[in-house]
Parts: C-alpha cells; sequence; structure tokens
C-alpha cells in the first residue's frame, strides 16, 4: 500500500518537472520553509522505495536496503540536460563539501538516471566533474530496469518525455531509518546550506 500511493504522495510534495523554459537560477536568499526542514515535507513515514542499481562510474551495485544508517539524497538526472539537472548536481556538490567530516561519512547522495541511453560512463563522468559533484553515486541500468524505479519513486524520465530537460527534477532527503523526510526545488528551496541543514536534521533529528 505504501508504495502502491507513491506517486500520488510524491506530487503531494511538490515533486517538480525541469523543462527548458525554468529560470535556471538559484536564489542565494532562499526562505526555508516553517518547520525542523527547509525543504517542503511529505506526509510523514514514506519510506524509500526499493531498488538496486550499478553505479555507472565504479560498476558497484548499490541497494536501498545498503543505505540504511545513513541520511539518503537522492535526485534525478539526465547528464544530456542542460537546465535543472547541472544545477542540482552542483547544490548537492558543494553541500557535501559543506557538511562536517562527521556528517559526510553518514551521508549518501545517489543520482538516478532518468536516460540510461545517454548516460555512458564517458557523460557521467564530464558530467559529475563539471559541476564539482564527484561526491554523487549515479546509478543506472536498462530501460527495462529503470522503468519499475521511476515508478515507485513517482518521477517521469526523460526517456518517457524524448525530452532531456523535461522530467522530474528535485532531491529528496531520507533520514537514516529510510524515510522520506525532505524535498528541494531548484529556484524554489534548493541551496547547499538547506541541503546541508536538511542531512544535519536528518541525522540528529
Amino acid at each position: 500500500m505504501r508504495r502502491a500511493s507513491f506517486a500520488v504522495l510524491a506530487a503531494a510534495a511538490g515533486t517538480a518537472l525541469s523543462s527548458c523554459g525554468g529560470s535556471g537560477a538559484q536564489d542565494s536568499a532562499l526562505v526555508p520553509a516553517a518547520g525542523a526542514y527547509r525543504g517542503s515535507e511529505p506526509p510523514g513515514g514514506i519510506s524509500m522505495p526499493d531498488f538496486k542499481l550499478g553505479d555507472v562510474v565504479s560498476g558497484k551495485q548499490v541497494s536501498s536496503a545498503d543505505l540504511r544508517g545513513n541520511a539518503v539524497l537522492i535526485t534525478f538526472v539526465d547528464t544530456d540536460c542542460t537546465d535543472q539537472c547541472p544545477l542540482l548536481a552542483s547544490a548537492i556538490g558543494e553541500a557535501m563539501r559543506q557538511l562536517p567530516s562527521d556528517l559526510r561519512a553518514r551521508t549518501t547522495a545517489l543520482a538516478i538516471s532518468v536516460n540510461p541511453v545517454v548516460d555512458t560512463r564517458k557523460s557521467v563522468v564530464r558530467f559529475l566533474r563539471e559541476r564539482r559533484a564527484l561526491a554523487l553515486q549515479y546509478l543506472a541500468g536498462s530501460v527495462a530496469e529503470m522503468k519499475p524505479v521511476w515508478k515507485r519513486f513517482g518521477v517521469v524520465s526523460a526517456f518517457e518525455t524524448g525530452d532531456a530537460d523535461t522530467h522530474s527534477a528535485d532531491v529528496r532527503v531520507f533520514d537514516p531509518e529510510g524515510i522520506w523526510v525532505s524535498t528541494q526545488h531548484s529556484g524554489v528551496d534548493l541551496s547547499p546550506e538547506n541541503l546541508a541543514h536538511d542531512i544535519t536534521q536528518a541525522i540528529e533529528g
């Protein structure tokens, strides 16, 4: 029941579609939302969907079960995207650098491909280097493997829209128990400072 309703709840929590017409700029004076987290807070008790995917760069398998005990950042990226994806990756990379070393060691940052056809190892390495986001593990699989993952997370993929700049584009924060606690969007509440705050809140409560 929880997994089946995840797409609806994702929409309710403010999952955004990236598009070429987006603002593309981050506001350094972002106003935090009321509450413990600076991102929008989804309904309580929603667990991270199950998945097992390969890291495009290292080749290692990463599963949701392996992530328990760490705060987890998850975003959805296409290396051909020139609108929101570079902003998302840059913000996550900078947020990870801002964290104290002990909290950074307890945080995992993931990018889930929304177009595995174009997300080759070469394009992923270039994208992460250009955005100074090497802390991100970039996960992908075949289209057949990715479709159920997209569905479980309730995201629209670039593969499905046929446009690298049109897909779900948010950053989700999960606490060490695997509970979804915050969502941030570029141009709304996403900034390295806000991400670092929400990671810290997720870990230290």
